[in-house]
């Protein structure tokens, strides 16, 4: 079979990289290792619960909501309120005005540092007066200004002119987040309250942007499986192919051929990866390479991502109970972040978890089993859960009289992989498992237990099996890599899409960091444009 452009990848950023091109006319196949196509966009049935399979809301950040309707996508979507928890508080973000019922939260679980408060909220708002900025109009990719030179005058041309004189105060909050509040309080546990949810060495910009971002969650009605099938409906209807359990095994960059799992051979003029970049340089066929000088590129390409590690992945517990949704609607919203106590997890003893992620356990498997059991319960006790109850934005997502919910915490792939090598995998499953649910039982949802109709969750090593992305990684490359591997500044965005292999382009959450729903999209859309018209 030939195409024009091949697909590698169905998450969000190659539904929309394929949507494009098929939009062009141009023959488009795209091509998914997993029976179900989305990634970590989608949702899930069970026993007629429904659970979103990745993310739990979507932010529109002037990119989501304009690509749907500039393809013609007609969903309904609901406002995702998000309620922050700490101990006993909890506070809803639902307007600008709760930055300063977030700001009182901080200072009465933080009584003695309200100063420290105070200066870091000054930070917040001044982020978020150029997050106001930044997502001001809907991305300029996704509109078409040359049928509209009054929007391009009185509109963009302005919001353009603020941009510019933004960006350099931008780029200035590269630095890690943890390292730059310890500018504005010596207290640990106040920084974790604040940081201890996003990825390890987010860039302050990213992390301390999220409250106002938090504004922007909406919810499609039907769940995540909506957007996805929208836009698979899409790309069918104008020509598009699908070929699911098809992973492409092997690319032959002279010839233009991959080959997928079953054996059967594939053409195409241009290829957007849209997966792991990882397994891009894996999958390429070295000893077919005529041309010494590309071979010696890409073998350099392929050793400098060798060592480098995808971010932090989560753990996930599922469950079904037989609890109506207005009972837990009493205590959160239907996206929660909820910290049991003020401790903070820069609180927790013991290395082993360290030692762990280096690769440097230096005692017997039952030892460290004992050492890691004892650090999980710690941080079980002190991290920040995601909390989410689909039913409570759509009630048809549950049962009538009762509620799916999903519970996340960030989770250490290392972890979960050193317990499925030292054989104790599901001891270790049932044990984070279980003892989740009695931080929350005596923090927020007493007797939650003894509800349960269903129970079942997943690690960094079954999102790493399901999605084939490296170490279950949810966001792309960890930022503790040095160098990153990839483009991590807004001014470079356009070049995050190309690759040193001819003919090939990327897209999604490998592509740029910090990474997520709008730039999987954006870089998709990016791909598909330089595709586009490398092909006129």
């Amino acid at each position: 079979m030939h195409v024009d452009v091949i697909v590698v990848g169905s998450g969000i950023a190659g539904l929309t990289a394929a949507a494009y091109v098929a939009r062009s006319e141009h023959s488009v196949a795209v091509f998914e290792k997993q029976p179900t196509l989305g990634g970590y966009v989608g949702s899930f049935e069970k026993e007629g619960f429904s659970y979103d399979q990745g993310i739990r809301s979507i932010e529109s950040s002037g990119i989501v909501f304009p690509m749907m309707k500039q393809l013609g996508l007609k969903l309904e979507f609901v406002k995702s309120i998000v309620s922050l928890g700490i101990g006993t508080q909890m506070m809803y973000v639902d307007g600008p005005q709760s930055i300063e019922r977030y700001e009182a939260m901080l200072c009465d679980a933080f009584a003695s540092d309200r100063d420290d408060v105070g200066r870091i909220m000054g930070e917040i708002r001044k982020i978020m007066g150029y997050m106001d900025i930044l997502y001001g109009i809907d991305n300029p990719l996704f509109l078409d200004m040359k049928s509209d030179p009054k929007y391009l005058l009185k509109t963009f041309l302005p919001w353009f002119a603020k941009y510019v004189r933004i960006m350099p105060k931008i780029a200035k909050l590269n630095d890690p987040v943890v390292g730059y509040l310890r500018k504005f309080t010596s207290n640990e546990q106040l920084i974790d309250i604040i940081s201890q949810h996003f990825f390890k060495d987010t860039p302050t910009f990213f992390a301390l942007s999220y409250f106002g971002l938090y504004l922007d969650y909406n919810y499609p009605m039907g769940g995540m499986k909506t957007v996805v099938h929208a836009m698979e409906r899409y790309i069918t209807e104008h020509g598009g192919i699908f070929y699911t359990e098809h992973a492409i095994e092997h690319i032959d960059v002279q010839s233009h051929t991959v080959t997928d799992r079953h054996g059967l051979n594939h053409t195409y003029g241009k290829l957007i990866w849209a997966a792991d970049v990882k397994k891009l340089y894996d999958t390429v066929n070295y000893d077919g390479i005529t041309n010494h000088t590309l071979r010696h590129n890409l073998v350099q390409r392929r050793t400098f991502l060798a060592d480098k590690h995808g971010s932090d992945s989560i753990y996930s517990l599922f469950l079904a109970v037989d609890v109506p949704v207005e009972q837990f609607a009493s205590k959160c919203s239907a996206h929660c972040f909820y910290t049991p106590d003020t401790q903070g997890i820069s609180s927790i003893t013991g290395d082993i978890a360290a030692k762990i992620a280096s690769g440097s356990v230096d005692v017997p498997v039952e030892e460290g089993k004992r050492q890691l059991l004892r650090w999980l319960e710690q941080y079980f006790s002190h991290t920040t859960y995601e909390i989410s109850f689909p039913a409570m934005r759509d009630p048809k997502l549950a049962p009538p009289g009762k509620t799916g919910m999903i519970i996340s915490m960030l989770f250490d792939y290392a972890i979960a992989k050193y317990a499925a090598d030292t054989q104790w995998y599901a001891e270790f499953k049932e044990f984070c498992d279980t003892t989740i649910l009695g931080v929350l039982e005596r923090a927020l949802f007493p007797s939650l237990s003894e509800h349960i109709i269903d129970r079942f969750s997943a690690s960094p090593v079954s999102m790493e099996r399901i999605t084939g992305n490296l170490e279950g990684a949810i966001t792309g490359w960890a930022f503790t890599n040095k160098p990153f591997p990839a483009v991590n500044n807004l001014k470079h965005i356009m070049k995050a899409t190309d690759t040193p292999i001819p003919g090939v382009y990327q897209a999604g959450q490998w592509t740029f960091g910090p990474a997520g729903l709008p730039i999987s999209v954006m870089t998709g859309r990016m791909a598909a444009d330089k595709v586009i018209k490398a092909l006129k």
